[in-house]
């Protein structure tokens, strides 16, 4: 009967030690323990690198544009037309024309491949071959055309009287002349010089869009 006593009260203070054990436990996490910290995540800085130039983002962009217009020229031509009867003065009949015009040089992007871009990543330098810039067209401005007073002598008189076909032929002459004009070379070499850089001001307005580092750019014509 004392054994069992025994027992029963031994096991009456383990189960006081054990619920004195989980009420302070209890305690401390309710009273003393303090709030666990939300954790900090540090959003990386996307902006501390920039992205490597490739050719397939040069070849797309430029095939993107194209053709680009690099350089645009005020032209005017003169044409005097003679309806002089013979070398007589008395005999003279002529009328000088003035003609206004625009000429545009233009660049073709679209034919621009891998072989024709070279890029060194190291020392940060995008080099391209483009073909030479060419006259895309030549426009007449017909209303601001300017037709001075005949020229008639002692024995010719009245205006003179263009049939369709033939101002068809004097349009057609004054454009052949400006075309020669704006091919001179002084024009060509403004118009490589505007095409060189029209290229180099698109190519660092897309590295700047796609934040490419920036590249020494080099612009050779075919």
């Amino acid at each position: 009967m004392r054994n069992k006593s025994d027992f029963k009260m031994k096991l009456i203070i383990i189960l006081i030690f054990i619920s004195l054990g989980f009420g302070i436990y209890m305690g401390y996490k309710i009273f003393k323990a303090p709030k666990k910290q939300n954790k900090t995540w540090i959003v990386p800085n996307t902006n501390s690198s920039k992205k490597i130039l490739t050719r397939d983002a040069v070849i797309n962009s430029m095939k993107g544009k194209n053709e680009l217009i690099t350089l645009e020229t005020k032209l005017k031509e003169n044409i005097t037309i003679d309806n002089s009867w013979g070398d007589l003065k008395i005999f003279k009949k002529i009328q000088n024309i003035h003609f206004y015009g625009t000429g545009v040089y233009c660049l073709d992007l679209s034919k621009i491949t891998a072989k024709d871009i070279s890029i060194d990543n190291v020392q940060k330098k995008l080099s391209i071959n483009i073909s030479k810039p060419y006259v895309k067209n030549i426009t007449i401005a017909e209303k601001k055309t300017e037709y001075e007073t005949v020229e008639n002598g002692l024995l010719r008189f009245g205006e003179i009287k263009l049939e369709p076909s033939e101002y068809e032929t004097i349009l057609s002459e004054a454009k052949i002349k400006m075309l020669s004009k704006i091919k001179t070379l002084d024009i060509y070499n403004k118009a490589a010089d505007a095409s060189k850089k029209s290229v180099i001001d698109f190519l660092e307005n897309i590295m700047k869009k796609t934040n490419t580092q920036k590249y020494k750019i080099e612009i050779n014509f075919n």
